[in-house]
């Protein structure tokens, strides 16, 4: 059985991805989330986010929750063709970013990274955020170094 020293390379391919935002009257874009698609398996995804709550108001939430959810279905039925049929139907309250190009090796670790990156998402401690600690403090007691701060933002939460 080989080890992982001795596995091939991940081949790169290329794909794209577009971000999709909500357009609310009076207010300033909401980025909604990422659609990506892989030409090489003609799979494709939106990951929306999911704390609505935090982002707009109770009526807008409930809104783009559907929208998102339609998205998805549209999705599941039409395949990859759903990505040509968003960016048609896109309307003056969703907007869909042009197509930009990405490396992937891995799809599911390529739409984390990009939804990561372009989604902002607001830290709520132990809700949506876990702490992150290093090893070095995975025996005994954290040191002043260690702690993971509780601020808003701060580096020490990863979203769960």
């Amino acid at each position: 059985m080989p080890t992982l020293l001795h596995q091939p390379p991940t081949e790169l391919r290329l794909g794209e991805f577009c971000v999709l935002e909500a357009l609310l009257p009076g207010a300033e874009s909401v980025p909604v989330g990422i659609v990506l698609f892989d030409p090489a398996t003609d799979h494709l995804e939106l990951k929306a986010r999911r704390d609505w709550d935090w982002v707009i108001d109770e009526d807008d939430a409930e809104v783009l929750e559907l929208l998102t959810a339609q998205i998805k279905r549209q999705i599941e039925e039409r395949g990859a063709d759903a990505l040509s049929w968003l960016e048609e139907t896109a309307s003056s309250g969703l907007h869909i970013s042009d197509r930009q190009p990405v490396t992937m090796a891995n799809f599911a670790s390529t739409l984390l990274r990009l939804y990561q990156k372009h989604i902002p998402v607001p830290v709520r401690p132990h809700s949506t955020h876990v702490p992150f600690y290093s090893c070095r403090a995975a025996a005994g007691s954290f040191s002043e170094v260690q702690q993971v701060s509780q601020g808003e933002g701060d580096e020490g939460w990863l979203e769960a």
